[in-house]
């Protein structure tokens, strides 16, 4: 196994590598230069060449296109630092060394951050390896389908003589290690899961220490050594907690299970969960619910507390917000899914919202080195220009391949960061007109706008998209475009589900946002209508109460942490803090007005517009709470003495301060019950799988399982179909229906058609097939009319039909038996038999 991880570190490290010198110029604002986003983003842009070229047809997707298009991206980036007229040309490898490393203290801590990152998560995944389960056949499906697909669009595994439609660039990315490593597939998805992990970690260390780095422009250095040393300690602690929180820390709906004595405390109201909180710390006697819940047909009238800590419920925390049924009288209650990375990662699922964390970080970088520009940019004056707007465009366009509802996010964060930009940029001189900045700040955003869209044209011409609804909500003209895709919501969110979910991160964030009002009022002493806002958020928190609208104090809470980020032109660092604070706060608000219509609408009408959009406000928020902590502690003596001459405030400020910190370690404890309960647990409790990271679908359990899918693997060509039985959803436990498509990544006529029904909901045409298509291949197998069979066997293209122990569980002998006189048999051990249909 640890041949394996080092392997897959030596491929994302020669990503990396071809990633720098690009890298380094894309981001040459930042204090470090970029380089904890070089793998990243080495990885990005040559998976997209990679994909562009294949795409329209210029070549197959395969190792010696990969790297081709890794040697192209180096030269570009070898020729743009050679270019460079912000500094001289280095003369020597000394200067191309310090062009490109922030130096090797730092570069050695980010390396270390990485590798102990893969380890980990590759030791976890160790621990569960198998590529079956939940929803994971899905992701094995199509990372191994594209491995085999050549030209692109790749083909849908799980529906013959189509493409995948779904948001299938991270699956190419990881896919593109898998290649270059050549090592076997189920050894490739797992260790995918660790890079992601890995990834994501440096990418949230980069941003941080980033942050404090520039932060710390400025500020007088210690004279002495050991505090020198002792403020980079505080810089490093500020990146790792960052790291902690985002990828780590679960929601407090762990804690609160383990002290309530039940796992089903998060679908509670807020009276009663918290008498089932007292009761559990306390007897822990039976409780009657003063609102009993019914959920999935059962109704909850009383709780019996339990060790909870003993059968830890890992799956529960990731529903933490229950919606009531809008039907009168009814006690049904909806959840809506609030996943956060620890469960992700733990659960396994290489699904496109996790593929996307690391480059959503990226994105995040991106912006941040926006927003510390020296000067505006100069795209389509020169080459150099043109590059740059190139690699701005994959960035924030490939999360639209990756998982779509990422990319509006940071497309708008970006957004915020150029227009705080130029308005510090742009400050009119005396006699200047400042509408010349409003102009350039209208360039540069539809610049990068139309670069990020036409980038990925091919990609979204050859997707149905999977949101919207045939009926809209309002048959008028223009409505009825809108609705069809957005609804409006009735249920809204208590207040002590946003605690529970996002309090630790809120806690220093908001502590921000009071210190730096505190310092603006300080500091200038004179009255405006939005220095009087804190107090405005805070009259809004009993308000929304009464009017049964709890998160309406994040409509002037948003609006305050605008006004402050765009009055700290000169603190790049705290202006990107406050913008993110914003932007959260603008998507928690608004998933309780709008919700995305989708193929789940219905009981849990907002279920996925939960999911998407809380997942990105974990991330934002959760990296950059560390670096608030850190702020804080970095100002602490400043806002003290500013404060210094007003005692009751300095007095307040202190109580405030030290408050703020108690809550916020009492809710890191909450936080850290998750992985306590299920990565420490497993990894001081479990072995490591016989098997390794080489993980196994239930095909593969028998040595003729095994020997038959690698045989496919070395002989099929990439375009044969392989007819198999068909797998109904989350059979992760069962016979492995579908799994000879998900092993091999060949193309079967139907795999799972309840996704397949999601993936085609735009596509009626192909969701029309899928009822015919399952009831064909039953035919197919069953049949004994040979001229029957032989026309489906046509009309499918079908290539090879696999006969296995699921096969022959299902069908009677007879009708497997005619095969051999459709074809021959070019694989047969113990119960499997491969036969090769002739034409």
């Amino acid at each position: 196994m640890a041949g394996q991880i080092f392997i897959w570190w030596l491929v994302s490290t020669f990503f990396g590598l071809v990633g720098l010198p690009l890298s380094a110029y894309l981001f040459r604002s930042l204090p470090d230069g970029g380089y904890p986003f070089a793998r990243a983003f080495g990885l990005l842009i040559a998976g997209y060449l990679a994909w562009l070229l294949a795409m329209i047809g210029l070549a197959p997707f395969n190792s010696g296109l990969l790297l081709f298009c890794s040697l192209a991206v180096l030269g570009l980036g070898v020729g743009m630092q050679l270019t460079r007229r912000d500094q001289p040309a280095p003369r020597d490898l000394r200067g191309w060394l310090a062009q490109l490393f922030p130096g090797w203290r730092l570069a050695l801590g980010y390396e270390l951050l990485f590798a102990a990152a893969l380890v980990l998560m590759a030791l976890i995944r160790a621990r569960m390896p198998d590529p079956w389960g939940t929803e994971r056949p899905m992701d094995f499906a199509f990372f191994n389908a594209i491995q085999r697909s050549g030209l692109f669009p790749p083909h849908d595994p799980w529906l013959s003589g189509y493409t995948i439609n779904y948001y299938y660039l991270g699956y190419l990315l990881m896919a593109s290690v898998a290649l270059l490593a050549n090592l076997d597939p189920g050894v490739a998805f797992n260790l995918s899961m660790a890079l992601l992990f890995a990834l994501t970690a440096l990418g949230v260390a980069g941003v941080v220490v980033n942050l404090v780095l520039l932060a710390s422009r400025g500020r007088a250095q210690p004279a002495h050594a050991r505090a020198r040393v002792g403020r980079a300690a505080l810089a490093g602690a500020a990146a790792i907690l960052s790291v902690v929180f985002v990828l780590l820390c679960g929601n407090q709906g762990g804690a609160l299970q383990v002290m309530a004595g039940t796992p089903n405390v998060l679908m509670l109201g807020g009276a009663d969960m918290w008498r089932a909180v007292q009761n559990g710390l306390g007897p822990r006697a039976p409780l009657t619910l003063l609102e009993p819940v019914e959920s999935d047909g059962a109704l909850t009238t009383e709780i019996q507390p339990a060790d909870t800590a003993k059968d830890f419920n890992w799956w529960n925390p990731s529903r933490a917000l229950w919606d009531k049924s809008r039907e009168p009288g009814s006690q049904q209650k909806f959840y809506s899914i609030t996943e956060f990375p620890a469960f992700s990662f733990w659960l396994g699922d290489m699904h496109p919202h996790v593929m996307s964390l690391p480059f959503s970080v990226l994105a995040l970088a991106l912006a941040l080195a926006t927003l510390a520009r020296p000067a505006a940019p100069v795209f389509v004056r020169t080459w150099r220009g043109w590059a740059e707007l190139v690699g701005i465009g994959v960035i924030l366009g490939s999360l639209y391949a990756i998982n779509s509802w990422d990319f509006p996010t940071y497309l708008l964060l970006y957004a915020a960061a150029a227009l705080a930009l130029h308005l510090r940029l742009g400050r009119p001189a005396e006699g200047e007109k400042p509408m010349v900045m409003w102009a350039l700040l209208a360039q540069h955003l539809l610049l990068v706008g139309m670069a990020s869209l036409l980038l990925f044209a091919p990609f979204s011409m050859t997707i149905k998209s999977l949101v919207g609804s045939k009926e809209p909500l309002v048959d008028v003209p223009v409505l009825a475009t809108i609705t069809k895709t957005v609804g409006l919501l009735a249920p809204k969110t208590p207040l002590h589900t946003l605690l529970i979910i996002f309090g630790l991160f809120l806690v220093p964030l908001l502590a921000v946002v009071a210190a730096q009002g505190l310092r603006l009022w300080q500091a200038e002493r004179r009255s405006q209508a939005l220095e009087a806002m804190p107090w405005v958020v805070l009259a809004m928190v009993p308000l929304g109460a009464l009017v049964g609208f709890p998160y309406l104090f994040l409509l002037p809470l948003g609006v305050y942490a605008l006004w402050l980020a765009l009055r700290a032109p000169d603190e790049p660092a705290l202006a990107f803090l406050l913008l993110g604070l914003s932007l959260g706060s603008f998507i928690c608000l608004g998933t309780d007005i709008i919700y995305i219509r989708d193929v789940f609408e219905g009981g849990n009408t907002r279920m996925n517009t939960i999911f998407k959009f809380y997942y990105q406000v974990w991330l934002i928020w959760g990296t950059l709470a560390g670096f608030a902590l850190w702020w804080l502690a970095a100002r602490w003596r400043d806002l003290g003495q500013a404060l210094a001459a007003r005692r009751p405030w300095l007095l307040a400020f202190r109580i405030g301060a030290g408050a703020a910190l108690a809550l916020t370690l009492a809710l890191l404890a909450g936080a850290l019950v998750y992985p306590r309960f299920t990565v420490v647990k497993a990894l001081t409790e479990q072995a490591a799988s016989p098997n390794g990271l080489a993980g196994k679908t239930p095909r593969q359990q028998t040595p003729a399982g095994e020997a038959s899918i690698q045989w496919l693997r070395d002989n099929a060509p990439g375009e044969a179909v392989v007819l198999e039985a068909v797998g109904s959803s989350y059979d992760g436990n069962g016979p492995g229906g579908s799994g000879i498509s998900a092993s091999t990544g060949l193309a079967t006529v139907l795999g799972w058609s309840g996704h397949e029904s999601q993936w085609r909901a735009g596509d009626p045409e192909a969701l029309g097939q899928l009822g015919t298509r399952q009831a064909e291949v039953e035919t197919i197998y069953a049949s004994t009319d040979l001229e029957v069979v032989r026309g489906l066997l046509k009309k499918y293209a079908v290539a090879y039909v696999y006969v296995g122990d699921l096969e022959r569980s299902r069908y009677d002998p007879a009708g497997l038996d005619k095969f051999a006189q459709l074809g021959s048999p070019v694989f047969q051990q113990d119960q499997v038999v491969i036969y090769q249909i002739s034409r």
